[in-house]
Protein backbone atom coordinates (compact mmCIF):
# COMPACT_ATOMS: atom_id res chain seq x y z
CA UNK A 1 0.00 0.00 0.00
CA UNK A 2 2.91 2.40 0.60
CA UNK A 3 4.13 2.28 -3.17
CA UNK A 4 0.22 3.39 -3.85
CA UNK A 5 0.14 6.63 -1.57
CA UNK A 6 3.11 7.56 -3.64
CA UNK A 7 1.08 6.57 -6.98
CA UNK A 8 -2.43 8.34 -6.42
CA UNK A 9 -3.65 7.43 -9.69
CA UNK A 10 -4.05 3.82 -8.27
CA UNK A 11 -5.42 4.57 -5.14
CA UNK A 12 -10.01 3.60 -5.01
CA UNK A 13 -12.15 5.04 -2.18
CA UNK A 14 -11.63 0.98 -0.48
CA UNK A 15 -8.02 1.37 -1.07
CA UNK A 16 -8.25 4.67 1.15
CA UNK A 17 -10.81 3.06 3.87
CA UNK A 18 -7.63 0.29 4.44
CA UNK A 19 -5.08 3.15 5.05
CA UNK A 20 -3.80 3.18 8.83
CA UNK A 21 -4.32 6.75 9.80
CA UNK A 22 -0.52 7.20 9.51
CA UNK A 23 -0.40 6.79 6.02
CA UNK A 24 -3.02 8.58 5.27
CA UNK A 25 -1.79 11.44 6.74
CA UNK A 26 1.19 10.70 4.85
CA UNK A 27 -0.87 10.79 1.90
CA UNK A 28 -3.15 14.40 2.80
CA UNK A 29 0.69 15.78 2.64
CA UNK A 30 1.68 14.61 -0.81
CA UNK A 31 -1.28 15.92 -2.65
CA UNK A 32 -2.55 19.28 -3.59
CA UNK A 33 -5.85 20.98 -2.94
CA UNK A 34 -8.35 20.92 -5.83
CA UNK A 35 -9.15 24.06 -8.28
CA UNK A 36 -11.52 25.89 -6.38
CA UNK A 37 -14.13 26.19 -9.06
CA UNK A 38 -14.03 21.81 -9.52
CA UNK A 39 -15.53 21.45 -5.90
CA UNK A 40 -19.55 22.45 -6.82
CA UNK A 41 -22.12 19.81 -6.43
CA UNK A 42 -22.74 17.08 -4.03
CA UNK A 43 -20.00 14.37 -3.78
CA UNK A 44 -20.36 10.73 -2.06
CA UNK A 45 -18.65 10.90 0.94
CA UNK A 46 -17.55 7.43 2.76
CA UNK A 47 -15.74 7.20 6.48
CA UNK A 48 -12.13 6.64 6.88
CA UNK A 49 -10.15 4.31 9.01
CA UNK A 50 -9.78 6.47 12.75
CA UNK A 51 -7.43 4.12 13.70
CA UNK A 52 -8.99 1.90 16.58
CA UNK A 53 -12.24 0.42 17.72
CA UNK A 54 -13.62 3.15 19.53
CA UNK A 55 -12.77 6.23 17.23
CA UNK A 56 -14.29 4.30 14.46
CA UNK A 57 -17.25 3.21 16.18
CA UNK A 58 -18.11 6.94 17.70
CA UNK A 59 -17.50 7.65 13.72
CA UNK A 60 -19.64 5.03 12.14
CA UNK A 61 -22.83 5.71 14.90
CA UNK A 62 -22.61 9.35 14.57
CA UNK A 63 -22.91 9.53 10.67
CA UNK A 64 -24.34 5.78 9.47
CA UNK A 65 -27.19 4.99 12.09
CA UNK A 66 -30.43 6.34 11.85
CA UNK A 67 -30.64 7.40 15.52
CA UNK A 68 -28.51 10.45 15.16
CA UNK A 69 -28.21 11.54 11.80
CA UNK A 70 -29.39 8.69 9.54
CA UNK A 71 -26.65 7.55 7.01
CA UNK A 72 -24.32 9.47 5.66
CA UNK A 73 -24.52 10.63 2.17
CA UNK A 74 -22.62 12.94 0.64
CA UNK A 75 -20.79 16.77 1.00
CA UNK A 76 -22.21 19.45 -1.14
CA UNK A 77 -20.16 22.39 -1.99
CA UNK A 78 -21.75 25.75 -4.59
CA UNK A 79 -18.77 28.61 -4.99
CA UNK A 80 -20.42 32.36 -4.53
CA UNK A 81 -17.48 34.00 -5.74
CA UNK A 82 -13.97 32.94 -7.04
CA UNK A 83 -12.69 32.39 -3.78
CA UNK A 84 -15.38 32.00 -1.47
CA UNK A 85 -18.33 29.41 -1.18
CA UNK A 86 -20.89 27.31 1.02
CA UNK A 87 -22.02 24.07 1.52
CA UNK A 88 -23.97 20.96 3.06
CA UNK A 89 -23.84 17.43 4.41
CA UNK A 90 -26.93 15.23 3.43
CA UNK A 91 -27.90 11.93 5.46
CA UNK A 92 -30.68 9.65 4.12
CA UNK A 93 -32.81 9.50 7.67
CA UNK A 94 -36.36 7.45 7.84
CA UNK A 95 -36.44 7.08 4.33
CA UNK A 96 -35.96 10.61 3.35
CA UNK A 97 -32.80 12.58 2.36
CA UNK A 98 -32.36 15.35 4.97
CA UNK A 99 -29.68 18.23 3.63
CA UNK A 100 -27.75 20.34 7.05
CA UNK A 101 -24.62 21.17 8.68
CA UNK A 102 -23.86 24.40 6.19
CA UNK A 103 -20.31 25.38 5.98
CA UNK A 104 -18.51 27.87 4.34
CA UNK A 105 -16.12 27.08 2.04
CA UNK A 106 -12.51 28.58 0.68
CA UNK A 107 -9.02 27.91 -0.28
CA UNK A 108 -7.30 28.46 3.06
CA UNK A 109 -4.00 26.87 4.81
CA UNK A 110 -3.67 23.14 6.35
CA UNK A 111 -3.44 23.05 9.78
CA UNK A 112 -1.06 20.41 9.07
CA UNK A 113 1.65 21.33 7.27
CA UNK A 114 0.51 24.69 6.16
CA UNK A 115 -0.18 24.09 2.13
CA UNK A 116 -3.20 25.12 0.86
CA UNK A 117 -6.71 23.08 1.12
CA UNK A 118 -10.32 23.18 0.28
CA UNK A 119 -11.62 24.08 3.53
CA UNK A 120 -15.08 23.75 5.08
CA UNK A 121 -15.08 25.75 8.19
CA UNK A 122 -18.38 24.84 10.12
CA UNK A 123 -17.82 27.44 12.89
CA UNK A 124 -19.37 29.74 10.12
CA UNK A 125 -23.19 28.55 11.21
CA UNK A 126 -25.02 27.94 14.57
CA UNK A 127 -25.03 24.15 14.33
CA UNK A 128 -24.37 21.26 16.27
CA UNK A 129 -20.97 21.12 14.11
CA UNK A 130 -20.26 24.52 14.17
CA UNK A 131 -20.17 24.43 18.02
CA UNK A 132 -17.91 21.50 18.19
CA UNK A 133 -15.34 23.84 16.36
CA UNK A 134 -15.44 21.02 12.91
CA UNK A 135 -13.17 22.42 10.05
CA UNK A 136 -12.36 19.96 7.33
CA UNK A 137 -9.35 19.82 4.96
CA UNK A 138 -9.52 18.37 1.35
CA UNK A 139 -6.76 17.48 -1.19
CA UNK A 140 -7.49 15.98 -4.61
CA UNK A 141 -6.33 12.40 -4.89
CA UNK A 142 -7.20 12.26 -8.36
CA UNK A 143 -9.83 12.88 -10.88
CA UNK A 144 -13.13 12.50 -9.06
CA UNK A 145 -11.34 11.32 -5.87
CA UNK A 146 -10.83 13.53 -2.66
CA UNK A 147 -9.20 12.69 0.66
CA UNK A 148 -10.59 14.55 3.32
CA UNK A 149 -9.27 15.08 7.31
CA UNK A 150 -11.91 16.38 9.38
CA UNK A 151 -10.99 18.16 12.85
CA UNK A 152 -12.96 19.17 15.94
CA UNK A 153 -11.82 20.41 19.60
CA UNK A 154 -12.98 22.22 22.44
CA UNK A 155 -12.16 25.72 21.00
CA UNK A 156 -11.00 26.79 17.67
CA UNK A 157 -7.53 26.49 18.90
CA UNK A 158 -7.15 23.12 20.39
CA UNK A 159 -8.68 21.30 17.26
CA UNK A 160 -7.72 17.45 17.91
CA UNK A 161 -9.14 13.65 16.27
CA UNK A 162 -8.23 13.81 12.66
CA UNK A 163 -10.62 12.08 11.13
CA UNK A 164 -10.17 11.03 7.22
CA UNK A 165 -13.12 10.85 4.77
CA UNK A 166 -13.71 10.72 0.68
CA UNK A 167 -15.24 12.13 -1.44
CA UNK A 168 -16.07 10.69 -4.79
CA UNK A 169 -17.22 11.73 -8.01
CA UNK A 170 -18.78 12.48 -10.68
CA UNK A 171 -20.89 15.33 -8.60
CA UNK A 172 -24.49 15.65 -8.24
CA UNK A 173 -26.05 19.09 -8.58
CA UNK A 174 -26.07 21.50 -5.75
CA UNK A 175 -29.45 21.58 -4.08
CA UNK A 176 -29.13 23.26 -0.63
CA UNK A 177 -30.21 22.85 2.74
CA UNK A 178 -33.32 21.76 3.97
CA UNK A 179 -33.58 24.75 6.36
CA UNK A 180 -32.13 28.44 6.66
CA UNK A 181 -28.79 28.61 9.22
CA UNK A 182 -27.92 31.72 11.37
CA UNK A 183 -24.34 32.74 10.86
CA UNK A 184 -22.10 32.31 14.42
Amino acid sequence: MANEIHHPEQLTVQKIQTLKPSAVMELFTTISAPDFDEMHGEFKADLGNHGNFLKNLIAEFSTQTSFFNGVWLCKCFEPITGTTGHGYNSFRKSGRVIRKYPMKTSIAKSIYDGKAVFQLDYTAYKTLLGGMNMVDEIRKVRDNLYLGIGSTGLTRKHRFWPMSFTLSGPADPFVGTDKSYLPS
